[in-house]
């Protein structure tokens, strides 16, 4: 593939940690607070579900019975990132009675984006396979992503369940929550945010949700923060767009006075707009 010339105007929309001088100690924040959890939380557990790098499913069970599951995809533009750094956000979401699991997968360059959304789709199974006997509701998932995350679940909202797997009744998936996510990929194949990924247009159109059917009447809310760049109301915009002629339920939600990092916090904040559009899914 012939090397893209950086799109000055798209690499300063997309390239959020330049934006962001104290990125390093927002990260040493998080892995403070998420290590602090995951000493105090009891039931905390570690489970592989594939063999790839990072295929590992970081569970936080609350202590009602039967509650259901909050899953989140972290982002990192499907090249970085660490499920680790996350743990903080299910402590209030274990305190309301809902059990959350954090999902790890490997990364571009290793692997493609294709792959990486196989090994989405192959956690979600696995946490439906199986957490149940934790005395979790399996068939009661919110699927929660930022950023690269809220693409995967994007893409997962695209899956005929009951078609993969026999044995799922119905549709397990209750709902759909992508914050600050990415659906229309070809803007990035102009950022220097593309050199591990390997994108042409091509590619990217394909791996876009905009060009993709969602196949269940499974509402999706699409968050950002007002303090975003422009390109990512865009994003919004072209998905709603693109699904509104399925007639998919579309939330649209502005988290105010946040930027691309402030909303990671904001979904472990209960006072948050955001935090209470996840609860009304997942009560």
């Amino acid at each position: 593939m012939a090397k893209q010339q950086v799109n000055d105007y798209l690499e300063s929309q997309y390239n959020v940690v330049a934006d962001r001088a104290d990125f390093e100690q927002v990260l040493q924040d998080w892995t403070g607070r998420s290590l602090a959890y995951q000493s105090k939380c009891r039931g905390f557990s570690q489970h592989r579900y594939g063999k790839r790098e990072n295929e590992v499913i970081d569970l936080f069970p609350t202590r009602e019975q039967s509650a259901p599951v909050m899953v989140y995809l972290h982002g990192g533009y499907w090249q970085r990132g660490d499920r680790a750094l996350y743990s903080f956000i299910a402590e209030p979401y274990n305190e309301m009675g809902v059990n959350v699991a954090i999902v790890g997968y490997p990364f571009s360059p290793s692997v493609s984006i294709w792959e990486i959304i196989d090994s989405i789709e192959a956690a979600i199974l696995w946490i439906w396979r199986n957490t149940r006997d934790m005395g979790m509701n399996s068939e009661q998932l919110v699927l929660v992503g930022h950023s690269a995350g809220g693409h995967l679940a994007t893409v997962m909202q695209t899956y005929d369940w009951k078609g993969i797997e026999p044995a799922i009744s119905v549709n397990i998936l209750n709902a759909v929550v992508s914050v600050s996510g990415l659906y229309w990929l070809e803007p990035l194949c102009s950022t220097t945010i593309n050199e591990n990924l390997g994108l042409d247009e091509r590619r990217a159109r394909k791996l876009s949700p905009t060009g993709m059917e969602p196949v269940a009447d499974v509402p999706i809310a699409l968050v950002v923060g007002t303090e975003e760049g422009r390109e990512f109301f865009e994003q919004a915009n072209r998905l709603q767009m693109a699904w509104d002629q399925y007639g998919i339920p579309v939330i649209r939600q502005k988290e105010n006075q946040a930027d691309h990092f402030d909303v990671v916090y904001r979904m472990a904040d209960k006072e948050s707009k955001l935090f209470r559009l996840i609860m009304r899914f997942v009560s």
